[in-house]
């Protein structure tokens, strides 16, 4: 007993650098499975570029092709906006508001 005690903790040491790390998926399209269309700020990559995003800026459904991407954090929850320092706020549970940055 005592001998797999001692292995399981050896083992159990060594788990984390079996794990591998969660990557983050970099300036992707959010795209609907009902109407192929895709999640983006109004005005889409043009209004980043062009710095014309801020705090409150709406988020709509719009032609892919015209689209600004996200930047996806599995690990931490976290979806920003390509390019920018903003994140998508999916507002308070349950009421039904707009989805914005």
């Amino acid at each position: 007993m005592l001998i797999i005690s001692y292995l399981s903790v050896i083992l159990l040491s060594h788990l984390p650098s079996f794990a591998s790390p969660i990557k983050r998926a970099n300036n992707q399209l959010i795209v609907s499975t009902r109407d192929g269309k895709c999640l983006s700020p109004i005005g889409g990559a043009a209004a980043v570029s062009a710095g014309q995003i801020g705090n409150g800026t709406p988020l709509i459904a719009m032609d892919c092709t015209a689209a600004a991407g996200w930047d996806i954090s599995p690990g931490s929850g976290s979806v920003i906006l390509t390019g920018t320092g903003f994140a998508m706020d999916a507002g308070i549970p349950g009421n039904n508001g707009l989805l914005k940055v």
